[in-house]
């Protein structure tokens, strides 16, 4: 365990937040499980809270995978590849429409289910509250790791003083 928290620790800020979105997918997840079992009143499967976390909480991954994709394509301190610009472009392009289109699948799923022909799999409240550790985690994990950086003095002779 202390080697995986050392590991942790010594990887960069990208390589923590996608522990922690993975952390926050899992555990919520398990969590939820237990609703499996239920329905509601109306005969609204409870399943579908777990399964709109897991679908909005991977489709969180994914973006944050594409968003970091990206930036390195671009932010290449040696040469920059032909076509990297569009690429960017084109990952923020289907992020959005990743993300419109969890939101559309589980508002049909829940409020709209015959649209589906009955499929009432995922919930749109917990599929939107997936998609939300991918802002708080990101600027987080990135505010921290800059100001742990910026806390740590840049030579051992300033302080022996």
């Amino acid at each position: 365990m202390n080697k995986l928290v050392k590991r942790f620790l010594a990887s960069s800020p990208e390589g923590k937040s996608l522990v922690i979105l993975a952390f926050l997918t899992i555990v919520p997840f398990l969590a939820m499980l237990p609703l499996f079992f239920f329905h509601a009143a109306d005969g609204y499967p409870l399943g579908a809270y777990p399964l709109g976390w897991l679908l909005g909480s991977l489709a969180g991954l994914l973006a944050y995978w594409s968003m970091t994709f990206g930036a390195r394509a671009l932010l290449r301190k040696d040469d920059i590849p032909a076509g990297s610009l569009a690429l960017t472009l084109a990952f923020n392009f289907l992020r959005i429409l990743l993300y419109a289109g969890v939101l559309v699948v589980a508002g049909i799923c829940t409020f709209r289910s015959e649209w589906f022909g009955g499929f009432d799999a995922f919930n749109f409240w917990t599929a939107f509250g997936g998609l939300a550790p991918l802002t708080v985690v990101s600027l987080l994990a990135h505010f921290l790791d800059l100001r742990l950086v910026s806390d740590k003095p840049a030579d051992k002779s300033e302080t022996k003083e």
